[in-house]
Parts: structure tokens; sequence; C-alpha cells
């Protein structure tokens, strides 16, 4: 068991430490490359690159989701799975690609409002295939549980896009030179993972009626996610028409700076949930014993917990303080909107998000696409009321309302599809533990010249404390002693 725990939890944090060290990267690069391109120059980059991306969600269809789920549970063969998943992918990709390449210059035109970006439209074009195979690669690695190839691949990916595009620049190329750079590192990264992939597939001749009736499946098991996502798309369109009726630029600009903590929390939130999808993957609560599908989740349910709550609390602690060390004093607003945009993410210690990968791993793909469709809906039936009766501040309300409605209904749905309960007592110890910490570090006097200091001394009692008190309170056990050994001490 405790064998078992370690490996999780070392999955978990290889994929984090790649997705962060890529997330840090990025935002290092794209603060480089807007030095260096004007203002029109870096959101004609934004937009010709966020075209394909936009597209991808439209052509994803819970294929990624699915092939992890089936990979993991391990009922099919790998390589029908991958042939099968590859087949869907790249159809819909080029049919994307060919629409965004051949529609360009009305896209640009009609749309975009930018006639002079149609062919900077129909160079990214080829990025909707490229996007769609390195997310589907990936997806099989996961599926297959190899976590460190994906962290590596990612990495590698972003420095060589920004490399090449800070390269290209320097050359004169400016915006082709960025949309090269992006082309380049993702033609690097999809050669990579196709040979990694090629070791794990075996010889065995794919059957052409066993890949049509694998695909089949595929797409039954991924509609669902797919409607949820395009619901979900939906409600971020009408997000981006709402926010500049009710709010001027420098709030909206305040809001966008205050994504940053967010943005970071969210992606280690996902290393997590994208673990339990293919541990829980491997349980089917309709043949296996249910208890072990229970015992499985309440340790997911911990670990997140313990992991996640302090992360959380100290950004809410710290958000001011952190933020003008970012800034400079710039986005005043954006310590005040972070503090509430972490708020919705403490119901993850309450099964929110996470209760998806259960679901999801139970193949209950439609309660998953019920629930999504429904949050979506309250989210925006209740925002815009708050934004007619807050301004800005109202939109982050109903973030939290809608979030608090959407884990009341998960939890509902877990008791009523499986019998299980979140131990949310446990949870609350853990979220009280956390605020203790931020509580007594925050108000400790402690006095320097250096304010930098200060912050490194308050961050360290703060975390020190909260391991302090989870082990007197015994939430951290000498079995998790045994699995932080069995990762970092060989």
């Amino acid at each position: 068991m405790i064998k078992q725990k370690s490996s999780v939890i070392k999955n978990i944090f290889s994929i984090m430490s790649g997705d962060l060290s890529s997330y840090a990267v990025s935002l290092l690069g794209s603060y480089y490359i807007l030095t260096k391109l004007n203002m029109v120059e870096y959101a004609t980059v934004n937009i010709v690159i966020g075209l394909p991306d936009l597209f991808l969600m439209l052509t994803n269809w819970g294929i990624n989701t699915a092939c992890i789920q089936f990979i993991s549970e391990k009922k099919y063969d790998f390589t029908q799975i991958f042939y099968s998943g590859f087949i869907i992918k790249i159809s819909t990709s080029l049919v994307g690609t060919g629409i965004i390449y051949l529609f360009s210059d009305h896209i640009s035109v009609h749309f975009l409002k930018r006639a002079d970006i149609g062919i900077f439209l129909r160079m990214s074009s080829v990025l909707l295939i490229l996007l769609t195979l390195y997310n589907f690669f990936r997806a099989i690695c996961i599926g297959y549980e190899d976590y460190t190839n994906p962290s590596k691949i990612s990495l590698v990916k972003v420095i060589t896009k920004y490399l090449i595009s800070i390269i290209l620049i320097y050359k004169g190329y400016r915006i082709t030179g960025v949309i090269y750079g992006t082309i380049i590192s993702f033609i690097i990264s999809d050669f990579v993972y196709y040979f990694v992939i090629v070791k794990k597939r075996n010889n065995d001749v794919v059957k052409i009626y066993d890949t049509f009736i694998l695909i089949y499946r595929l797409l039954i098991f991924g509609y669902p996610l797919f409607i949820g996502s395009l619901i979900s798309i939906f409600n971020r369109r009408i997000k981006n028409v709402l926010l500049p009726y009710y709010g001027n630029d420098d709030e909206i600009s305040n809001l966008s700076a205050s994504n940053l903590f967010y943005a970071v929390v969210n992606t280690i939130t996902g290393s997590f949930t994208t673990t339990y999808l293919t541990a829980l993957s491997k349980y089917d609560h309709t043949v296996s014993n249910i208890e072990d599908l229970f015992n499985e989740c309440d340790v997911f349910m911990r670990y997140t917990s313990i992991f996640i709550s302090p992360i959380i609390i100290y950004s809410i602690f710290y958000s001011n303080t952190l933020l003008s060390y970012i800034f400079q004093d710039k986005f005043a607003m954006s310590s005040k909107y972070n503090i509430y945009l972490m708020m919705p993410l403490i119901f993850v210690l309450f099964g929110n998000k996470i209760s998806y990968s259960l679901f999801i791993s139970q193949k209950d793909t439609q309660v998953a696409m019920k629930i999504m469709s429904f949050s979506s809906f309250i989210l925006l039936i209740v925002s815009v009321f708050c934004l007619e009766l807050f301004g800005i501040v109202g939109y982050l309300y109903s973030i939290i309302i809608s979030i608090f409605i959407e884990t009341i209904i998960q939890n509902i749905y877990m008791y009523k599809k499986y019998e299980y309960k979140i131990k949310i007592f446990l949870s609350l110890q853990i979220l009280l533990t956390s605020v203790s910490s931020g509580l007594v570090s925050y108000y400790l006097p402690i006095t320097s010249n250096i304010s930098l200091i200060i912050m490194l001394i308050k961050t360290l009692i703060f975390f020190s404390t909260y391991v302090i008190l989870l082990l007197i309170q015994s939430i951290i056990t000498k079995s998790d002693l045994l699995v932080i050994k069995q990762i970092f001490i060989k």
C-alpha cells in the first residue's frame, strides 16, 4: 500500500513539476517577447496563435480523456486505442485546419475586424494539427502512466518555442518569427512523443473492424465531455462580452493580472485530477470491491487537501505582498481580486474537480456533462445579477456561488451513484490548520530593513507551522512519512 501511495504521489509531482516549469518559462518568454514587439504586433501574435487553440476546443470531442480512461482500465489493446484515437484526432484537426486556411481572409475581416492578418492565419492554421497531436500523444502517455516524458517534452517545447522565436525576432521576422518558433517547437515535440509511444505499442496487426468499433466507443464516451466543454466555452464568450459592459479597462486589467496565482493553483490541481483519473480507472464499481474504490478516493482526497489547502490559504494571506513584488505596485486592485479568485478553489478540498476524476474513471461521463452544464448555467444567471449589483467584483461573487452549488451537486451524485461520502470534517480540519498557520505567520511581528527577508521568514513560519500542526493532530501519519521517504530517499 505504501509503495502504491508513493507511486501516485511521485506521478503527481512529476507532472506538476513539468507543468509549473513550463508555465514559468512561458511567462518569462512572453514577457521578453512583449518587450521586443510593439503592442499591435503582440496582439496580432496572440490572435493568430489563439485561433487554432480555440478551434482545438471545438474539435476535441473528449477523445483525449477517453483514451486516458480506456488505456488505464486495461480492457482494450493499447495499440488499438492509439490508432483509433489517432484516426479521430487527425480527421477532426485536418477539417479544422482546412476551415482556418480557406476562410482566413473572411475570418480576419468579418470576425476579427483585422483585414491585415489573413496571411498570418494561413501560416498558423497548421498549428491546429500540431496542437491536436501534441495533446493526444500526451494523453496516451498519461494513460500508460508515463508522467516523466510528458513533463520533459513540455519543458523542451516551451524552451524551444521562445528560443527560436527570440532568434527570429532578432533576425527581423517579428510576428512571423513567433509563429515559426511556435510551429517548429510543436513539430519537434510531436516527433519526440511519437517515438516514445512507438516503443510502448506491441507489434500485433491492427484489425480494421475492431478499430471502427473502438472509435465508436471512444466517441460515445467522449461526446458528453465535449458538450460540457462547449457550454463552458460559450460561457467564457459571454463573460468576455459582459465584463467590458460592467467594468472599465483598469478593472479588467487588474482582473487579468490577478489570474496569475489562480492559474498556478489550477495547474497544481490539474496534476492531481489527471493522476487520479488514471489510478481510479483501474477500478470498476460494478464488478470490483466497492470498498477498494472508496479507500482510494479517501487517500486521494486526503492528499489533495494536505497539498492544495496551504497553497490556497498562503496566496490569500500574502496576496498583496506577492503581487506587489511581481507587478511593482501596478494593478493595485489585483490582490483583492486574487483573494476572491482563490476562494472557489477551497471547494477542491470538498470534492470539486476531483469528483470529475471519479465520474469519468467509472465511465459516467453523462453525469459529468450534466453537472458541468448546470454549473455553467448557474454561473451565467448569477453573474448577470451580481455584475448588475456589484460590478466586476460581482462576477467573482458569482464564481464562488456557482462553484459552491456545483460542489454540493457533485457530492449528491457521488453518494447517489456509488454511496461514497467525502470526509468533510477531515477536509475542514486541514483547512482550519492552514488558516491557523496563516494567522500565526501573518501577525507574528518580524523586524528587518529588507522586506524580502521578512517575506521569506514568514513563508518559512507558515509552512513549518502547518506541518507541525498536521503532525500534532495525526493528520500526517507514520505511513505518510514512509511514503515521503519512499519518494525522495533511495
